[in-house]
């Protein structure tokens, strides 16, 4: 079955635009969606409000969203979603997570069903349960009540918007590897450098029992490193900075945004 086409939400959004193309206009009744709902948003500056509005309307006007689970979408789940994961592109140059098609919420935790083939040619199957997933063939799926701040599987200082799609910027170069798309080699030595030491620092304080602000995640794989990397930026950039600093100023410098310039008090 096809994804479902939020037409309703489309059709109030989109019109001719004097015969040029499709235009779009950001709804003043999506502000206290994102006031509520979008980690850092309260403490953007006017331009930086300007930037997270317009890159959401671009992604409510070029992705589709589909319930599931018996989920029906609602105008705050999606401006939620799109708002959120916006953030993460607010200010880094072109399209919006272009390999991305479909948003899937379901309503809670849910089953992805997982087939992998050993190099023996042994196939497994498994449907673990999980509140998010990112796809490389273009879906990005996640539980609404670990989305919504105060909702039961939500977890404070944690983003799962944020984490599922760090991990579609990681595909931006064709590998989930935890290193996206840089723009020079340059960057690419750097980022290795810099994101290898932090990891090998982070499963070093795993095995000797210290706790951090990066959970034990993040220790599984380098592109889980990075997502959980990415969503402790925005969600608690004063404790990443004071434990690792050369990874949150290369964070800095791959989003192009600084959280602690815009950080409530608590947030740190």
């Amino acid at each position: 079955m096809e994804p479902l086409m939020i037409s309703w939400l489309r059709k109030r959004m989109m019109g001719r635009d004097d015969g040029r193309g499709l235009g779009a206009s950001y709804e003043p009744a999506w502000e206290p969606i994102l006031e509520k709902n979008t980690v850092l948003y309260g403490g953007l500056c006017a331009a930086e409000k300007e930037r997270l509005r317009a890159r959401t309307v671009e992604f409510l006007g070029s992705k589709s969203f589909e319930g599931c689970g018996g989920l029906e979408l609602t105008e705050e789940m999606m401006v939620t979603v799109a708002g959120t994961a916006s953030l993460l592109m607010m200010n880094r140059p072109g399209p919006l997570f272009p390999a991305l098609f479909t948003v899937l919420l379901y309503p809670s935790v849910f089953r992805a069903r997982h087939v992998e083939e050993t190099d023996s040619g042994i196939v497994h199957e498994s449907a673990p349960e999980t509140l998010g997933e990112s796809w490389e063939s273009g879906s990005v799926i996640l539980a609404w009540d670990a989305v919504r701040p105060g909702d039961r599987n939500h977890t404070p200082g944690q983003n799962i918007i944020l984490h599922e799609f760090a991990h579609q910027l990681d595909l931006d170069d064709g590998a989930e590897d935890g290193a996206p798309k840089l723009d020079s080699r340059e960057a690419q030595r750097t980022w290795a450098e810099v994101f290898r030491e932090a990891f090998e620092e982070r499963k070093w304080m795993r095995r000797m029992g210290h706790r951090c602000v990066l959970d034990d995640y993040a220790t599984t794989h380098p592109a889980e490193f990075f997502a959980v990397s990415t969503e402790v930026f925005f969600e608690r950039p004063a404790r990443l900075e004071r434990t690792f600093p050369r990874l949150y100023s290369e964070l800095k410098r791959y989003f192009r945004f600084d959280p602690l310039s815009s950080a409530e008090e608590d947030r740190n």
